[in-house]
């Protein structure tokens, strides 16, 4: 309840932080008396307030431990917050059965299942972890939602329809279907001012990037190397599959590996 009310100030605090004009979107009405699992995409230092401000609605925010002793920290603590570890299991595991406890008591969660910032220039969605779906299951909480796309000095918001989290299904299908749900707004939220890559010189292409890490470096709570590890690996990169070729010792049994096909 205390965190409840010290709700506004974390708002207060954190509006005259963001820059942008926000328009939101609501496709359908928030779920009344039931807790609710807000699920957003992760971009910046914005997101948590922005998606609080436009959600209207009071949630423990689940976040990672780096900034707890910042000002970003002392505004999450304000509102209510899950903090977790991300490189420590254990911390994961708490964090998660904290989440299923605020849940039982009718409380909100804002959970970022990409679990880090998504800075990539070609994917709409990092890989979900399948935390946010365990927690559903686990406290029968209602999964609403939540892309953001920023462009310039406006960020859209869409908060779109429940997803329902069918218990009996696996946890790693329901993942991968909120993943696609949300890629795919967001992707109609980037259409109308997305360039073609044929519009895009090199040079330009260039300077995007560099903007955007200058822009990084500039936030006190991001660490592009603690950022990147944190992202979910689906698959072993190249350099994984084939690492046992550094190391082999070539014999008449085994050359064959090495020949060329």
């Amino acid at each position: 309840m205390l965190r409840k009310l010290f709700h506004p100030l974390y708002l207060m605090i954190g509006k005259p932080l963001v820059k942008h004009e926000v328009i939101i979107s609501l496709k359908a009405p928030l779920p009344e008396g039931v807790p609710i699992i807000f699920a957003a995409n992760h971009t910046c230092v914005h997101d948590a307030p922005i998606i609080l401000t436009s959600i209207r609605k009071h949630a423990y925010v689940m976040a990672d431990d780096a900034p707890r002793y910042k000002l970003a920290g002392f505004q999450l603590f304000l509102n209510g917050v899950i903090w977790v570890k991300r490189d420590n299991k254990e911390s994961g595991i708490r964090a998660k059965t904290e989440a299923v406890r605020q849940l039982s008591k009718k409380r909100n969660i804002l959970i970022l299942p990409e679990g880090t910032w998504n800075t990539s220039d070609n994917l709409l969605m990092l890989p979900f972890h399948k935390g946010v779906i365990d927690i559903a299951k686990e406290s029968n909480a209602i999964i609403v939602p939540v892309v953001l796309d920023y462009c310039d000095k406006t960020c859209r918001v869409v908060i779109d329809e429940p997803f329902m989290v069918n218990t009996d299904a696996a946890s790693v299908d329901l993942t991968a279907r909120l993943r696609d749900m949300m890629a795919t707004i967001k992707w109609e939220l980037i259409e109308g001012h997305i360039a073609k890559r044929s519009e895009v010189s090199k040079a330009g292409y260039d300077e995007r990037i560099r903007c955007l890490h200058s822009e990084l470096a500039e936030v006190a709570v991001y660490d592009c190397e603690r950022e990147t590890a944190a992202i979910l690996k689906l698959y072993d990169t190249v350099d994984e599959v084939f690492a046992h070729l550094d190391t082999i010792e070539v014999k008449k049994e085994n050359a064959f590996l090495l020949k060329p096909r």
